[in-house]
């Protein structure tokens, strides 16, 4: 259950990413769908068989690692050049 609402929560901010311009570029956005649909398909997978090591599981955890750097390293860039100089 946990990675199926992972998966709902990078899809959701992903399609938010992607529909407004702003702070972070939309490919950042289609990332973030990505690995949700991944995490929504391996919480499907390991409801339906269980536990069972897959190679999927590595890729979704993977992907969504990156994206969350990627949207990290933007929300710190954008904090950078909005503070203010005395």
């Amino acid at each position: 259950m946990f990675r199926i609402l992972q998966g709902a929560t990078g899809i959701v901010f992903g399609v938010a990413i992607a529909i407004k311009r702003g702070a972070f570029p939309r490919w950042v956005g289609g990332i973030g769908i990505f690995a949700g649909i991944l995490a929504m398909n391996d919480g499907i997978s390991v409801a339906f068989t269980g536990f069972v090591g897959s190679h999927l599981a590595a890729t979704y955890e993977l992907t969504y690692a990156v994206w969350t750097v990627i949207v990290g390293i933007y929300m710190w860039k954008r904090n950078m050049t909005q503070t203010v100089t005395p």
